[in-house]
């Protein structure tokens, strides 16, 4: 994962991850989530426990909802093992889990996230008015720019209000591109995601929203 940097006024602070292939944004489902964090959820596991075998929880951050990596030969057995009866026990109800994109080599993220059930209140692909790719004045920083619809501000003021200090994940088809960490609520309808990436990196999660 690149390196992040702070989002001036009426931002967010931005973990981006990118996807290695081609979307058509037409076909994708996006859709913007609650998250647990992996403090909460850890906190709920006894350090022996199978879980910890099968990821690497090496997230810096507690209030992450990223709760670690796992390797694509690690995939199906972590899957079988986070919805067995037995693990599920330990955690919340409305608890689930959702992969991060494949990063190359380096594999995939696990995030804790909350299902909203048939309530899912939160802004869709039609509440987005605009999404661009902007380049800094010296053309070695590229960051993206998006900006909701009226009825979408209010969603985004009411989600990021409600979750100051956590991440909210941004999904695409039930995978997440990226976990962005609230700094304060967000009335503008307006956010930016800056920080160490390519062009190619900022499009790609441009083709995801659009």
């Amino acid at each position: 994962m690149k390196p992040i940097k702070y989002i001036t006024r009426s931002m967010l602070l931005i973990s981006l991850i990118t996807s290695s292939f081609t979307l058509n944004a037409q076909q994708q489902i996006l859709s913007f989530s609650e998250t647990y964090t992996s403090e909460e959820v850890l906190a709920l596991l006894d350090p022996s426990d199978a879980f910890y075998q099968m990821i690497e929880a090496s997230e810096p951050h507690p209030s992450s909802s990223r709760l670690g990596t796992f390797t694509k030969s690690e995939a199906k057995e972590l899957g079988d093992y986070i919805q067995s009866s037995d693990f599920r026990t330990k955690l919340p109800d409305d608890l689930r889990f959702a992969w991060g994109v494949q990063q190359g080599d380096l594999g995939r993220s696990l995030f804790a996230l909350k299902d909203p059930g048939s309530e899912y209140q939160g802004p869709v692909r039609a509440d987005i008015k605009e999404v661009s790719a902007r380049i800094s004045d010296s053309g070695n920083d590229y960051s993206l720019f998006i900006s909701f619809s009226e009825h979408g501000a209010a969603k985004w003021a009411t989600l990021t209000r409600k979750n100051k200090g956590r991440n909210i994940a941004i999904l695409v088809e039930g995978i997440v591109y990226a976990a962005p960490r609230v700094m304060e609520e967000i009335k503008n309808g307006e956010c930016s995601i800056s920080g160490d990436y390519t062009e190619n990196d900022v499009n790609r999660l441009k083709a995801a929203l659009e």
